[in-house]
């Protein structure tokens, strides 16, 4: 190995040991050692322009700095974030298909005459398509295969990163590779083929094939055609006026479990739980009921956290719902999952859960990402290995109804004058001291999507906003593209 690289990795590491320690120039440097290298490889992978590559590497280098920060930093760094951009990269092209110049011209030729167009148009369209069909793997899968196969880690660490034995570890990766080429397959297939078997199982009223859901996921006119066969019927059935009530009134007591109070409360939110997932009870907590367990992150008038027993304060309604999970893995294709609604006009604030054991090997957590303020409803999923037992969990989210601004916030900070209102539009983003990216200025707080903010002002360049964010914890500068237009 050259002495210049190995010179390089004890740098790297020295300065992974001292952004640990606190000390923010430190991360500075390795922005700016690996941003530009990180920057090409996105581009590669789904270079629309280059701000589309730049977005994913400062989102990379944002929770590259809060991991190292946490102490939860690589062996090797340079490895680690080629990694870290590679799968945001992915679940970038998941998001947002970009067509067939998502390629970049310079990795689709690699080891390839370029003096050869249909070759290379060829490679170019190949590589698209894997990407594609990474994006459409489930994370699980994905990680164990693309650990295996490029970043050469043995089962053993497969197993370890992913928390599963070795050889759950991998068979997600023989599984993956199995559904690659399935896909692949799938695409070819015939759509007159493909459409007649979906008009057959939706005459039978069971799942077409996953042949048929592959073809269908790459194939527009395949998947219109299928929706103008959901449409018609929904049609049809819109024109019984008394359609779903009977069924919706059957839910409402099941979910009730013989109480009128919860009956009562359930009859205007439905619960649903999917994948053989089992509702055993159901409430809905107004204002004044005693709350069922410690709310948190909660707080009464007076600023205390609301305990077991204590009342729900004013403005929260608190939806909660113990559901069975049967054991063994769910059969292919089915989810399990429990949805809990706000009721009308209100939006989901925060979820709350009492501490709970779950077997080993079962995962929990929010699939839709519930998002405060902006989102209705709360989705939960439970993915379980085929040894675990049958277990209950408890579900509950607190939701309020939103001011004028949208904010959900209890006594949320106000627009003054010279501000102006306005919304952070991204999942996610970090509220710095001054314009800059993390590394050289060191961030205050976390912005999400749908947080209403008070635009203050624009530095010289147009690219930096000042907002002070609705839950009044900090005031400091996002990127203006991450605002509502």
């Amino acid at each position: 190995m050259a002495p210049a690289l190995l010179h390089r990795r004890s740098d790297d590491a020295e300065l992974v040991r001292r952004v640990g320690a606190g000390d923010a120039t430190a991360f500075a440097t390795l922005d700016a050692r690996h941003r530009a290298a990180l920057t090409r490889y996105a581009g590669s992978l789904l270079r629309r322009s280059e701000h589309d590559a730049q977005d994913v590497v400062q989102d990379v280098l944002i929770r590259a700095h809060a991991a190292l920060r946490a102490g939860d930093g690589p062996e090797e760094l340079r490895p680690w974030l080629y990694r870290l951009t590679r799968n945001r990269a992915i679940d970038e092209v998941r998001r947002a298909r970009w067509g067939d110049e998502a390629i970049d011209d310079e990795f689709a030729t690699a080891g390839v005459d370029r003096d050869d167009p249909e070759t290379v148009f060829g490679r170019r369209e190949s590589m698209r398509r894997l990407v594609d069909d990474l994006a459409d793997l489930p994370v699980r899968q994905r990680t164990a295969l693309l650990a295996r196969e490029l970043d050469d880690q043995s089962p053993e660490q497969v197993a370890a990163q992913l928390g599963v034995s070795v050889m759950a570890a991998q068979k997600l990766a023989m599984r993956a590779r199995e559904n690659l080429i399935r896909t692949r397959a799938a695409r070819d297939a015939d759509c007159a083929d493909v459409r007649a078997t979906l008009l057959d199982s939706h005459e039978r009223g069971v799942r077409p094939s996953e042949h048929g859901l592959r073809h269908v996921a790459g194939c527009d006119a395949c998947r219109a055609y299928r929706q103008d066969i959901r449409g018609l019927s929904e049609q049809l059935q819109a024109l019984n006026p008394v359609f779903g009530l009977p069924l919706l009134a059957g839910l409402a007591k099941l979910l009730g479990g013989g109480g009128t109070k919860a009956a009562a409360s359930v009859a205007a939110i439905a619960i649903v739980a999917t994948g053989g997932v089992v509702v055993l009870e159901s409430d809905v907590l107004q204002p004044g009921d005693p709350a069922p367990f410690r709310l948190g992150g909660v707080r009464d008038f007076n600023g205390r956290p609301v305990t077991t027993g204590a009342p729900v304060p004013n403005g929260n309604v608190v939806v909660t719902t113990r559901v069975r999970v049967p054991a063994g893995r769910p059969a292919k294709g089915v989810k399990r999952s429990v949805t809990l609604p706000c009721p009308e006009g209100m939006k989901f604030a925060r979820s709350v859960q009492p501490e709970q054991r779950v077997p080993r090997g079962s995962i929990t957590g929010d699939l839709t990402s519930a998002i405060p303020g902006y989102s209705t409803r709360s989705v939960t999923t439970f993915v379980q290995g085929a040894s675990s037992r049958a277990f209950d969990y408890t579900v509950a989210i607190v939701c309020r109804r939103p001011d004028a601004n949208g904010s959900v916030v209890p006594n949320p900070r106000r627009v003054k004058p010279g501000e102006r209102q306005g919304r952070i539009c991204v999942d996610d983003e970090y509220l710095l001291e001054k314009p800059g990216t993390v590394g050289t200025v060191i961030p205050l707080n976390t912005v999400f999507r749908g947080q209403p903010v008070a635009i203050q002002r624009r530095n010289r360049t147009g690219r930096w906003t000042r907002v002070a964010p609705d839950d009044g914890i900090a005031e400091g500068w996002v990127r203006t593209k991450t605002l509502c237009r």
